[in-house]
């Protein structure tokens, strides 16, 4: 498979560690991160949905405690207790686009836990609450948090968190529970926890494999195969794109073609493997030349494309100098006489993507016709 460094030139697509650890979290870290911050983004509509609708429903049960508090010091203390949880959830949910993506996490558990603590704020007011009722209504805060995106380890932190809390104030403010149905609600619990672990496990275990697939597919569909390189296709979008960043911020956009001098000698006097061999050998002497910034393509045949934003001609052609020397000395090791021609040409005003390529194939053609094995722009 090919390899591409950085998503300039090679990529070796076996390269990517796929293991993924307990917490159903890559190993690789920075794999994780980049996989994260995808993810979060795409959840954030549903994340927004979830909490504000929990939120509204935890206002609207203020009527139930109405009629279940007959002590109105009670009510009111869990009313201002439920209103302040509301406004907290209600800033969140109109600065959640501002909060920094890989800290929303954080957010999401805390106030998971805000909310888990201000269900056993509002259990300790109750005067002899159901507890059975009680911990139904903890297994529905554990299947809501195990619905909300968030990182594994964090949803069963806050599950474990809810229940202990619960179970423990349940054994010292409620006096009449049974034995019996004590640790019927444990075993419940901890079904519920460990089915809703289950699930999670493999939802975040597969969304990572799929985007890894999805990955490698995205990256094998923008690669020529033998050469390592770009594949016309992903130059076409990358021309475009820095054309346009090059327009819109003023900065030096050049653009240097090259391909071998009587390539079909080659191949008609030593076979298309070898001719194959020079491909592949000059486009890693290339990549090994050239920035993580820069993009590097095979146009077709023998003739490849260096796109290189932030630079200028003089600079270019010092580049496409380099590389026509450490072709040339390459091969001269192999006994074969491989030389290269270059067009060089820097973007104006006046250009697009396709006057461009125009004026870059005028140069190689003018290197060619004035004796090849040389650098014109």
């Amino acid at each position: 498979m090919p390899k591409r460094n950085c998503g300039v030139c090679v990529v070796n697509f076996t390269n990517y560690n796929k293991k993924i650890n307990y917490f159903g979290e890559f190993v690789d870290s920075e794999l994780e991160r980049e996989f994260s911050l995808r993810d979060v983004q795409r959840s954030l509509r549903f994340i927004k949905a979830i909490i504000l609708i929990l939120s509204i429903l935890n206002i609207l049960f203020l009527i139930a405690d109405y009629f279940v508090l007959p002590n109105q010091n009670k009510f009111f203390l869990i009313a201002v207790a439920k209103i302040l949880s509301f406004i907290l959830v209600l800033v969140f949910y109109i600065r959640i686009n501002h909060v920094e993506i890989r800290k929303l996490s954080m957010w999401v558990t805390f106030f998971e836990i805000i909310y888990s603590l201000l269900f056993l704020f509002v259990l300790n007011h109750y005067e002899n609450p159901n507890f059975l009722i009680q911990g139904f209504g903890v297994m529905v805060i554990i299947i809501c948090v195990f619905m909300i995106p968030n990182r594994f380890i964090n949803m069963i932190i806050v599950s474990i968190f809810v229940s202990i809390g619960f179970l423990t104030m349940s054994y010292s403010h409620i006096t009449d529970i049974e034995v019996s149905e004590f640790y019927a609600v444990i075993v419940y619990l901890s079904v519920v926890i460990i089915l809703s672990s289950i699930k999670a496990y493999r939802n975040h275990y597969f969304k990572r494999i799929h985007y890894i697939d999805s990955k490698e597919l995205l990256e094998v569909s923008s690669i020529d195969h033998l050469s390592g390189a770009y594949n016309r296709v992903k130059l076409d979008k990358e021309l475009k794109k820095w054309v346009d960043y090059s327009k819109r911020y003023n900065t030096p956009l050049s653009l240097i073609i090259f391909d071998f001098d009587d390539f079909k000698n080659i191949n008609d006097s030593y076979g298309h493997l070898v001719g194959d061999n020079v491909i592949i050998q000059s486009a890693q002497i290339t990549q090994n030349n050239i920035r993580e910034a820069d993009v590097f393509a095979r146009w077709g045949g023998d003739e490849f494309i260096l796109l290189l934003p932030n630079t200028d001609i003089d600079s270019a052609k010092d580049l496409a100098e380099r590389l026509r020397l450490s072709i040339e000395n390459h091969f001269i090791k192999t006994m074969l006489n491989v030389t290269s021609s270059f067009g060089v040409i820097e973007y104006t005003d006046e250009d697009d993507a396709n006057s461009l390529l125009y004026k870059a194939d005028q140069m190689l053609y003018l290197a060619k016709k004035t004796g090849k094995n040389s650098v014109k722009g």
